[in-house]
């Protein structure tokens, strides 16, 4: 699949491969079912007057993406009458028929469409007037996936491996368990047993506690058995991913025009900075911090620890870079950050902070330092950009550290990403080749120990 803009200049997702998907992932990146709208983007994030803050339709422009495995259909692929048989390529490498896929995303049991309460086991539905059976069982693992960036103006291509989760028996919680299935029909009905599915409380309030089956799963959703409380299992899944610092390179060598990107990751963020009860008026109202709602940092749940601010559409969580170059020497400027980092906070200019979910940080970007509307130079990110700019070092070559433990005053932050650079050579005269070139390199974590109790306090 890929990730492109259509001619409106909507962010959607496209497939050129035949296999079945609800809804059907189009080849044409005009044609409707697999495009990003901000459906859950209130109206106030619509931007500002001065153009200080993104369009809802610049927030679904850049981020991330999580693919989980919600069950797997065992059986005999050529028994026909069957889901498998029905979505199995066939030596024409073309599936039978994935209008049956469809017809089990529409079926009914007792009235409530499929989710794990009753899809986890054999269900009989219909398609075209014939009986079909689906055999779900638990997802097995094994997903593996690579995603590579493509400026095709430049003509570089920087892959980069994606980050795999596994579900195994959870011994670190003193029980164990098999797996149960993540199945949820991807429909826009409501059910109210959908909220037990999830710890997105900030979803869960912008909807009124009326969860659509196509929220779901997500990485709060419980994959095992033995598991049956989202906010456990949101535990797991940072246990996972919690580190103390990110190293990487960077190179921003004028002589051969090359420029470098960070991307940080905090892939569960959005369960922990919002409780969904934030006070009412307070557009209006002086006694509002600016960098968060005044005492709401209390029901912020660890290991972050500034909540979203709903005037800016942010939860600004502190952090620190180190920077040196390559004979050792290190960046030491006036500033409380360690670097000349921006923008900072709001009414903190000089405190390092990231801001999103996905945040893209520039190093040196003098293209659009003095501008951060204007896209970066390496991976062209607007909206979450942050510009680095290193003032006394002399070498165009280093490396860096994230400080994600705030010196000190937490274990640090589930975390992921990788640097990204691009060497363009202007030299080009007409005839000859593009002699551009990127690449990606994963970052490197430090790990600190810490325990499984920092979400659930007990």
């Amino acid at each position: 699949g890929m990730v492109t803009q259509n001619d409106a200049g909507q962010t959607v997702l496209v497939s050129a491969d035949n296999t079945c998907t609800v809804p059907n992932i189009s080849s044409d990146p005009n044609a409707t079912g697999a495009m990003f709208l901000p459906t859950y983007i209130p109206d106030e994030y619509e931007g500002d007057e001065n153009g200080d803050l993104p369009t809802a339709m610049d927030r679904v422009a850049e981020g991330y993406f999580e693919i989980i495995e919600m069950a797997t259909f065992p059986g005999d692929t050529s028994t026909s009458g069957t889901l498998r048989y029905a979505v199995k390529h066939d030596s024409d490498g073309v599936p039978r028929n994935c209008d049956v896929a469809v017809s089990l995303n529409e079926h009914r049991i007792d009235g409530d469409l499929l989710y794990p309460e009753n899809a986890n086991e054999t269900v009989s539905f219909t398609h075209a007037g014939s009986t079909f059976t689906a055999n779900f069982d638990s997802p097995t693992g094994g997903l593996f996936g690579n995603t590579a960036v493509i400026n095709v103006l430049r003509g570089t291509y920087k892959p980069f491996e994606m980050t795999a989760l596994d579900t195994v028996d959870v011994h670190g919680f003193g029980e164990s368990g098999d797996g149960t299935t993540l199945f949820f029909s991807q429909n826009e009905d409501t059910n109210a047993d959908l909220l037990e599915y999830t710890r997105d409380e900030g979803l869960k309030a912008a909807k009124n506690d009326e969860l659509q089956y196509w929220d779901l799963p997500d990485l709060s959703t419980m994959t095992s058995g033995a598991v049956d409380d989202p906010l456990r299992h949101l535990e797991a899944v940072n246990a996972s991913l919690m580190v103390s610092s990110v190293m990487n390179e960077y190179v921003v060598d004028e002589t051969i025009n090359a420029g470098t990107d960070w991307v940080v990751t905090f892939p569960t963020k959005k369960f922990h900075v919002t409780d969904g009860n934030f006070p009412e008026g307070h557009e209006d109202d002086p006694d509002i911090d600016a960098i968060h709602f005044e005492g709401n940092n209390d029901d912020v749940i660890p290991p972050f620890t500034v909540a979203f601010n709903e005037n800016l559409g942010q939860a600004c969580e502190p952090v620190n870079f180190r920077i040196f170059d390559r004979e050792e020497r290190e960046e030491t400027p006036e500033q409380p950050s360690g670097v000349g980092f921006s923008p900072g906070l709001p009414t903190a200019p000089d405190v390092t902070s990231l801001c999103f979910e996905m945040n893209v940080v520039s190093i040196n970007d003098a293209e659009t330092a003095e501008d951060l509307t204007m896209p970066s130079s390496v991976l062209g990110g607007t909206t979450t950009r942050q510009n680095i700019q290193i003032e006394q070092l002399d070498g165009d070559h280093g490396w860096m550290i994230l400080d994600l433990t705030a010196e000190g005053a937490k274990d640090g932050l589930p975390a992921l990403g990788f640097m990204a650079i691009d060497i363009i050579n202007t030299g080009v005269v007409d005839g000859e080749a593009l002699r551009n070139y990127g690449g990606t390199w994963n970052h490197r974590y430090e790990r600190e120990d810490f325990s499984f109790d920092f979400l659930r306090g007990d």
